[in-house]
């Protein structure tokens, strides 16, 4: 997509062309310098939440023209930047002015928000591999109406229907008809649980004639293809596989993956993947020629001799019913109920999709009446189990709140994912990134609170972190019930180097 000076900074009548419908009620400087380009980079940005200058980058096809116009609306406080804790270090994301001018030009399609107080630390590398590979489907030539997961969500017919990562329509030259294609982009390989439940989503979506799998590196692409060869109940859906490096450097002329290995390109000169062949009409049933007429019988005549005899009428036994015992279709039928129970959901656009119960208002009130129920009955059989559940005093675990979700120092990033304490004893649950360069070999942590006092330790054996990379752990230490700040105290290297960084939290 060229660009060149004038599409940012066009004059009024050009402009108003442009925005031919609500004028916008803030500056005159934004009416004049929005262009279309400009528009469509904020629409973008609407789609996915935030993009950074890599996925900019894939809007205007020049670098230096996407910085120009990222600083041009950041002035005009139509966008916003914030860290994203990751590389690239800054994300562009839209003000609420961003939001009210977009919608004013008819141009905003989303009904999600995205806050920068909300941002998810590790859907980050996957959205934004989803941001790159739909903007450049979108310029395909043989890609129509691409449309992201944020615009999909509202589309579904029912809430238990699989929304992948993209959709849009394929369609080759010389051929009217078109496919719908779904696009999963799958940076790391699911567990066999989650496989198989969006296997059996996608099998159910029998408006989707094929399905593209974008996939982050050789291992991920071998399991997706070893899946799809053992469910023969995909069919006619067919699947095709890509790795995201290559997928994203070839640009138009990529090439895609059969199950069995054959490369097919989608070039559009001379595209490889062509549309499913048109099914054939089945043929017309020619009736049989009816015999010859034979002449009446004569008073006397039983059968005349030479005489074809008429075929006697054959009909078929009716198949033996064999009814399975009464428990076996019980167990059936609840087991089918309790597939259809669990359904995909999600808390706005900003969130990982989650597997979700849908039925538990019936398994609730079940549970509650069975409960009253049979506390009903030991109480009035045994009056003294009251007085033993008041002597009870059972204490429980209490969550504490950090005051940030993230914690930085010397090079190293610590997420808290969560942290519960129970009296004197606390539980931290933290992310640990490498922030710096180089990578380096955890050795142990501690805790220590503010006198100096170690709390807790954790050693790790041989934990070598690339960087940008990091380990989940879990920390358990003892302190004082009116602990409210501690520091982590990380060893590394061979040599152990000492990083320090402090954790508050409400």
């Amino acid at each position: 997509m060229e660009t060149t000076t004038s599409e940012w900074a066009e004059d009024a009548a050009e402009e108003t062309a442009v925005g031919s419908g609500p004028e916008l009620e803030e500056t005159e400087e934004s009416r004049q310098t929005l262009t279309p380009k400009a528009l469509d980079l904020m629409e973008r940005i609407a789609e996915y939440g935030y993009l950074t200058m890599h996925e900019v980058h894939y809007v205007f096809g020049n670098k230096t023209w996407g910085y120009k116009v990222v600083k041009g609306l950041r002035g005009l406080g139509l966008v916003a930047d914030f860290e994203t804790l990751m590389s690239p270090k800054n994300g562009h994301h839209l003000t609420a002015k961003g939001y009210r001018v977009l919608a004013k030009f008819g141009r905003l399609k989303v009904s999600s928000r995205f806050a920068p107080e909300r941002y998810n630390l590790f859907i980050f590398k996957h959205r934004m591999a989803c941001a790159k590979v739909g903007l450049l489907l979108e310029r395909h030539p043989l890609v129509h109406d691409f449309l992201p997961e944020s615009r999909l969500w509202k589309r579904r017919k029912d809430e238990g229907d699989k929304v992948c990562d993209g959709e849009f329509w394929y369609r080759v030259p010389g051929d009217e008809r078109a496919e719908r294609v779904g696009l999963e982009v799958e940076l790391n390989l699911k567990s066999a649980g989650k496989l198989d439940e969006s296997f059996r989503q996608l099998r159910r979506r029998r408006d989707l004639d094929q399905v593209w799998w974008i996939c982050g590196d050789e291992g991920v692409r071998r399991g997706l293809r070893k899946e799809v060869l053992h469910r023969p109940e995909l069919e006619p859906q067919r699947h095709f596989f890509a790795l995201l490096a290559e997928f994203l450097s070839a640009k138009d002329k990529a090439e895609l993956m059969e199950p069995r290995g054959s490369l097919l390109s989608i070039d559009p000169d001379k595209p490889m993947l062509l549309l499913r062949p048109a099914e054939a009409p089945e043929p017309a049933v020619v009736p049989a020629p009816a015999p010859p007429p034979q002449p009446a019988l004569q008073p006397g005549e039983t059968a005349r001799v030479g005489a074809p005899k008429p075929p006697e009428p054959t009909r078929p036994a009716p198949p033996a019913v064999v009814r399975p015992h009464w428990s076996r279709r019980a167990l059936g039928l609840g087991w089918r109920w309790l597939k259809d129970s669990w359904v995909v959901d999600r808390v706005g656009y900003d969130w990982r999709p989650r597997y979700r119960f849908r039925r538990w208002g019936l398994v609730s009130g079940l549970a509650v009446a069975a409960t009253i129920g049979t506390g009903g009955y030991y109480v009035l059989k045994y009056p003294w189990l009251v007085e033993c559940v008041r002597a009870l005093q059972i204490p429980s675990w209490r969550t504490r709140k950090p005051t940030a979700p993230a914690y930085s120092g010397n090079g190293w990033l610590v997420q808290v994912q969560s942290l519960r304490s129970f009296g004197g004893l606390y539980r931290l649950k933290a992310f640990i990134v490498n922030r710096s360069r180089q990578p380096r070999e955890l050795k142990w942590v501690r805790v220590h609170d503010e006198r100096k006092n170690v709390l807790g330790r954790r050693d790790f054996e041989r934990q070598s972190l690339r960087p940008d990379f990091g380990v989940v752990d879990v920390l358990e230490f003892q302190g004082s019930i009116a602990l409210r700040r501690f520091k982590l105290i990380l060893a590394h290297g061979e040599r152990p180097e000492i990083s320090v960084v402090e954790v508050k939290f409400k």
